[in-house]
């Protein structure tokens, strides 16, 4: 479940919020809190958080039109034509957002036209360097896990990512609808020793079994909010398995079911201001796709290969894709197998 979602969204449904409020449908520590603070400051118009755990459970509400009164949502560059094209996601007409201009095209390109790119990044391994005596560097270093690893492991629940690290190693693409493929991927990871499946930032801070977690698939910059939230500088590292992985982009966009679009879209405009991007990519210690914002960093910052990989990194690596309906299912039905096989255990 999400953290909170269901609990905030029942309160959304029953109480009546403020004009002067946007509420967001975001990833938790995803927007700085002193960005939060200078919007509040300039406009007077409140932001109220709704935090997601998983793109799918995003999906599901946005397919199912539990939107309440969400103003703005993050969606990944995979799915955004499709919540276009479904009408889900109002359109942006040029010139709605001026900042926009700062945007990198690679990144805004991957958004489409009615979403606006925020972050960006890959998808590879965080792990605890105070519990393994190695550091990881293969899909296999999860799926073949030494004997002290083996039952320390988090798995992401996605019907892109979970099944990756084998198709990969396997030399299959990570976005495969070939049933050869999926099926050998299943087997790679059918007795895999998994701790939990859930996102490793929800599971170290609501599971009494955090500390047993020492490896886990994980996004870049997830180190950070990690060793934040453990209180532990440096502890938690991030890498991306030499045989690639996937690139992901956040996109910005406003809900067609807004009832304030023109504030949702001044607010997504400020975001993209190069000062505050700067701020937010600071904070969040996430790659920025607003080249007016990358001047502005530290050159610390814009060298860290964990956030900014080497482009021999990149070029073993896919953009992340919307899968179709059918590819879709069957890998949704071998991770409930999966997830089934691990309850039981």
């Amino acid at each position: 479940m999400l953290r909170y979602l269901t609990s905030l969204l029942i309160c959304l449904q029953s109480a009546s919020l403020s004009a002067e409020t946007l509420t967001i449908l975001f990833w938790e520590d995803a927007l700085a809190p002193e960005v939060i603070s200078r919007w509040q400051q300039q406009t007077g118009v409140y932001i109220q958080q709704v935090y997601i755990d998983s793109d799918e459970q995003r999906d599901k509400l946005l397919t199912q039109k539990q939107f309440a009164n969400i103003d703005i949502v993050v969606v990944d560059s995979a799915t955004t034509k499709r919540f276009s094209d479904s009408g889900a996601l109002a359109q942006l007409e040029q010139g709605a957002i001026p900042n926009n201009r700062h945007i990198n095209s690679r990144w805004q390109q991957a958004c489409g036209d009615n979403a606006v790119a925020y972050f960006w990044g890959t998808l590879g391994l965080v792990f605890r360097s105070d519990k393994l005596n190695f550091t990881p560097n293969s899909w296999l270093d999860i799926i073949q896990p030494k004997a002290d690893v083996s039952g320390h492991i988090g798995i992401i629940d996605n019907k892109m990512d979970t099944l990756l690290p084998a198709l990969l190693v396997n030399g299959f693409d990570l976005d495969s609808s070939d049933i050869k493929a999926l099926t050998t991927a299943y087997h790679a990871l059918i007795d895999m020793p998994v701790l939990t499946f859930g996102y490793p930032l929800t599971f170290v801070q609501s599971d009494p079994r955090a500390d047993e977690l020492h490896i886990a698939m994980a996004y870049s910059g997830d180190q950070y909010s990690l060793n934040k939230f453990m209180r532990t500088p440096g502890v938690w590292q991030y890498v991306v398995p030499k045989e690639g992985s996937l690139i992901w982009v956040d996109c910005l966009a406003v809900l067609s079911s807004s009832k304030n679009k023109a504030r949702a879209r001044q607010f997504i405009d400020f975001l993209t201001q190069p000062e505050i991007a700067k701020i937010n990519a600071l904070t969040v210690a996430v790659a920025t796709p607003n080249d007016a914002a990358l001047a502005l960093l530290p050159s610390h910052f814009r060298e860290d290969e964990s956030l900014f990989p080497a482009q021999s990194t990149l070029d073993k690596s896919k953009l992340n894709v919307d899968i179709s309906a059918s590819p879709a299912l069957t890998r949704s039905r071998i991770i409930n197998t999966l997830k089934k096989h691990y309850e039981l255990k």
